[in-house]
């Protein structure tokens, strides 16, 4: 992974992404765009950085009821270049990442799936 800056936005972004299991961009952008401390984050600004934070493996993002949900990556081991499966569960919420390394000829593969429940609310 590259290196990135340490910047008071992304440092921002950090603090407000390890308050929640998982949050939507809509709340992502009330909360840090157009606020007072300095320097300000724009929306473009958010964007950015969570580009980069997907490009490097730390958080991914999906869409679950029309709106985008980002949480942070589960897995310890895990590379922005793996195989990603998110699976999402219907009756809890809970949101899990499992990482796989690709083959040579592949060069990406995500697969989200919802489930009726997951191991820690089972349905019986």
């Amino acid at each position: 992974m590259a290196e990135s800056r340490v910047t008071e936005p992304r440092k921002r972004f950090v603090e407000l992404l390890g308050q929640h299991t998982r949050i939507t961009f809509n709340d992502l952008k009330k909360e840090l765009v157009g606020k007072k401390w300095e320097p300000g984050m724009n929306l473009a600004t958010l964007y950015r950085i969570v580009d980069t934070f997907k490009e490097q493996g730390l958080i991914h993002e999906m869409t679950i009821a029309g709106e985008r949900v980002i949480f942070t990556c589960q897995c310890a081991d895990g590379r922005a270049d793996d195989a990603i499966t998110i699976s999402f569960c219907e009756n809890c919420g809970a949101i899990y990442d499992t990482h796989t390394r690709l083959s040579g000829q592949l060069t990406m593969s995500n697969t989200y799936q919802q489930t009726k429940s997951c191991n820690a609310c089972v349905i019986l």
